[in-house]
């Protein structure tokens, strides 16, 4: 009694080429858990989003209006969304000025202020586990609601400022 396997997942390409293949696996008249096992044993779904966040409290106690400018790569696992299984979270560049001073062009611009990334992390996805859970994919909700509006809850001034 001989069955057709299921495609393999398609590789990593943009959304278009997953929409495609998911259409062609799925006119192939398999089950919904060939389908989804042949999903999931894909690789996982990863995004990058550059952000520019503005620290909502306004001047701080040096004069400076700090601005956080940071490439947020988001990999969703297997079996998303789920509480159990929370995307994964990574800060793969930071950049803390101050957004009123003036910049030169021949000086080297660094960063004056850093965020205590993995408290920063523990505390967007304990925020948002109960949403990804209940209401589905949460990178919204995680970006605009929490990391936009407490981001520099996190932060600290660099020692040289």
């Amino acid at each position: 009694n001989f069955r057709p396997q299921p495609p393999p997942p398609p590789p990593p390409g943009d959304l278009e080429d997953v929409r495609a293949s998911l259409e062609e696996i799925s006119g192939g008249g398999f089950s919904d858990i060939e389908l989804m096992r042949a999903f999931v044993s894909g690789p996982p779904v990863s995004f990058v989003m550059p952000l520019t966040i503005e620290d909502h409290r306004g001047v701080n106690e040096h004069g400076q209006e700090l601005v956080a400018n940071l490439i947020l790569q988001v990999t969703l696992p297997p079996l998303y969304p789920s509480e159990s299984n929370p995307p994964l979270i990574e800060f793969k560049d930071v950049m803390i000025t101050d957004k009123l001073a003036e910049h030169l062009d021949d000086v080297t611009l660094k960063s004056i202020a850093y965020f205590e990334e993995p408290e920063l992390r523990s505390f967007l996805l304990s925020e948002t586990a109960e949403a990804c859970a209940a209401e589905g994919p949460c990178i919204y909700e995680l970006v605009a609601t929490h990391l936009i509006e407490r981001a520099f809850d996190f932060s600290h001034m660099h020692p040289f400022v």
